[in-house]
C-alpha cells in the first residue's frame, strides 16, 4: 500500500523463492530440510538427525540471517508443542551465533548497500509478537533492527569519518555535520587529535567550532551511545593535553591559544554528556 511496486523486483523474489524451494527437496541433510523448512512439515527423523547441528551452526554465526529468523519461528513452534529439542537451546549462545553472523556481513565494503537493496527477509508482524517468549524476541529484534534500523547508517557514516578525516579534513566536516552518528568513540577521538594536529594553524582556528557541530548534539539522537562517547571524549581530552605539552615544549605560542580553547570546549561537552551519570 506505501511502497512501490516494482515488476523487476517482484520476478526476482519468484525467482529466488523458487530456487531456495528447489534446493530444499533436492536436499537430503536433514540440516539443510531445517534451515529453510517450517518445522511443521519436516519429518521427525530429519529433526531428530539434524537438529544438534542446526544449533552448533546457529551459536557460532554459521546462518544468514533468514536461516535465524526461520529457526525462530521454527522453535518458537517447538516450544508450543513441547519438543524436547527446545529444551536444549542456550539463547546467550544464540545471540552470540547472531552477533557474530552481522559482524561477518559488516565485514564486506558495501554491506550498507547489500542490506538496503535486498531486504527480501522474514518478519514477526507486530500481532504476532505477543505468541513469542522475551528470548525469542530479543533474537529477532537484534536481527531486525541491524536490517532495518539506523545502526547500519551510524556505522557506515562512522567509517567514512575514519577513513576520510585526516586527508578530507573540511570537506569531511561539511559533510559530517549532515550525517547521523551515535558515539565519538576512542579510534574517532586518535584519528580526529592527529588530525587536529597536521591542519595549518588558520584551519586550527575552525576546528573547534565543526567538532562541536558534529559531535555536540549527538544525545539528539535515540540510539546516542553515552558510554563510549564519554569515554572517547576523555580519551580526545588525553590526546590534545598530549599535543598541549608538545605545542609548550615547542613553545608554539599561537597554536597554544586555540588548543587551550578547544581543550575547554571539549571539557564542557563531556560535562554534558557525563551529567547525572558515573561514567
Amino acid at each position: 500500500l506505501e511502497g512501490i511496486w516494482d515488476e523487476d523486483d517482484l520476478k526476482r523474489e519468484v525467482k529466488e523463492r523458487k530456487e531456495r524451494e528447489e534446493s530444499i527437496r533436492r536436499s537430503k541433510e536433514p540440516v539443510e530440510i531445517l534451515k529453510h523448512g517450517r518445522i511443521l512439515d519436516v519429518d521427525d527423523d530429519d529433526i531428530k538427525n539434524g537438529f544438534k547441528t542446526l544449533l552448533e551452526e546457529c551459536y557460532t554465526g554459521k546462518l544468514g540471517f533468514n536461516e535465524y529468523i526461520q529457526f525462530i519461528c521454527n522453535v518458537n513452534i517447538m516450544r508450543k508443542y513441547d519438543f524436547p529439542q527446545y529444551n536444549d537451546i542456550n539463547w546467550e549462545k544464540v545471540i552470540e551465533g547472531i552477533e557474530t553472523s552481522i559482524s561477518e556481513v559488516k565485514k564486506k565494503e558495501d554491506y550498507a548497500d547489500i542490506i538496503k537493496n535486498s531486504r527480501r527477509y522474514m518478519w514477526i508482524e507486530g500481532d504476532l509478537r505477543k505468541d513469542f517468549t522475551q528470548e525469542e524476541l530479543r533474537s529477532y529484534d537484534i536481527i531486525a533492527n541491524f536490517i532495518y534500523g539506523d545502526g547500519i547508517y551510524f556505522d557506515q557514516n562512522r567509517q567514512y569519518y575514519l577513513d576520510n578525516v585526516e586527508t578530507e579534513t573540511l570537506k569531511v566536516f561539511a559533510i559530517s555535520e549532515k550525517k547521523r552518528f551515535d558515539r565519538f568513540d576512542a579510534e574517532m577521538a586518535e584519528v580526529t587529535a592527529n588530525c587536529y594536529d597536521k591542519c595549518s594553524q588558520a584551519d586550527k582556528n575552525i576546528f573547534p567550532n565543526y567538532f562541536t557541530g558534529i559531535w555536540g548534539n549527538l544525545d539528539r539522537e535515540q540510539e546516542f551511545n553515552k558510554e563510549k562517547t564519554v569515554s572517547g571524549l576523555k580519551h580526545f581530552e588525553k590526546c590534545l593535553n598530549t599535543l598541549r605539552n608538545q605545542y609548550e615544549k615547542d613553545k608554539k605560542l599561537v597554536a597554544l591559544i586555540s588548543l587551550d580553547e578547544f581543550i575547554d570546549k571539549v571539557k564542557r561537552l563531556l560535562e554534558k554528556y557525563a551529567a547525572d551519570k558515573d561514567i
